[in-house]
């Protein structure tokens, strides 16, 4: 059998206002991770790596077996060195985050983290020479003001060990979406089952009890094979056509709306700082976007006035 996916690479590119509008629909699919997390009723740290990475790769092996069918390893072996990159990079992230939670506040990670697009444009302008244009970089220092207003009350000084964590996080973030920017013209899809795979190996190595209730379990499989997986899969397809340092600018969308949907579900009332920041942040990114998608739709439409 032979595989099924038969047009180049590059036709596989969206154009670059479809891939924002991408982006912005996995930033606000990728939102709903908190409050899955926060409903966790026992699972530690470790378990829930294990099963939520057991469900990213069996997710994302399935698409990719579906796609290439009987090209699945060639596409594997596409994926090269950035591909390599990429999975250990997210990886890497994923690991970091989850243990900086242990060692800092979520108000430092969260701010530290606001930083990424700053490291992403510094990291694609070093290996793929990408220029930032201005209205990222305003963008980009517009949003890290919101997150700094909704997380000043409780910014806690000291905690070095968490904060250096989440610094390592965003720079591995960053170098995910340089590296996936790097592989464009392959499907880079197989690196995040890739990273799976690696994430479940290294849990294998730290826990000693696999116990999880059923609940913590469908919760874990539900954020790994359907949000975590789809939403991977559509950043690799989305970095064809957008900046790296864009990516992570569209992505700090999701610093509004996952306490939006805790609030809706739990009960937890965002303070007034969050309102504020969150409402930054809000004007920003989706400044952006309107600057980037419907904008140039609308100048095109309208077209030269006649003489």
């Amino acid at each position: 059998m032979t595989s099924i996916d038969t047009k180049p690479a590059a036709a596989w590119a969206p154009s670059h206002g479809k891939g924002v509008a991408i982006a912005l629909g996995i930033a606000g699919a990728w939102s709903f991770t908190g409050l899955i997390f926060r409903s966790i009723e026992e699972a530690g740290s470790w378990e829930t790596i294990f099963y939520r990475s057991i469900g990213v790769s069996f997710g994302v092996s399935l698409a990719v077996l579906l796609r290439h069918r009987g090209g699945t390893w060639q596409a594997c072996r596409k994926i090269g060195r950035p591909g390599i990159t990429a999975a250990l990079c997210l990886c890497g992230g994923s690991l970091l985050f989850l243990h900086a939670l242990h060692f800092t506040t979520i108000a430092n990670i969260t701010f530290v983290l606001a930083v990424s697009p700053f490291i992403a444009a510094a990291l694609a302008w070093l290996l793929l020479r990408e220029t930032v244009t201005l209205r990222t970089w305003v963008a980009a220092a517009m949003a890290l003001s919101g997150v700094g207003i909704m997380v000043f009350d409780e910014l806690a000084l000291g905690d070095a060990t968490g904060i250096f964590m989440a610094l390592g996080t965003a720079t591995l973030m960053a170098g995910y979406a340089v590296s996936v920017r790097l592989g464009r013209n392959v499907d880079m899809t197989p690196a995040i089952a890739l990273s799976g795979i690696l994430a479940v190996l290294g849990s294998v190595l730290i826990i000693s009890d696999f116990s999880i209730s059923w609940h913590d379990l469908v919760l874990c499989l539900l954020q790994g094979a359907v949000i975590s997986a789809a939403c991977n899969s559509l950043f690799a397809y989305a970095a064809r056509a957008v900046p790296a340092a864009e990516l992570m600018l569209l992505g700090l969308i999701e610093t509004v709306l996952a306490p939006t949907w805790v609030w809706l579900a739990i009960g937890e009332v965002p303070s007034l700082a969050t309102v504020i920041g969150g409402a930054i942040i809000l004007v920003a990114v989706i400044g952006h976007a309107y600057s980037t998608i419907w904008l140039p739709s609308r100048l095109v439409r309208a077209g030269p006035k006649p003489m």
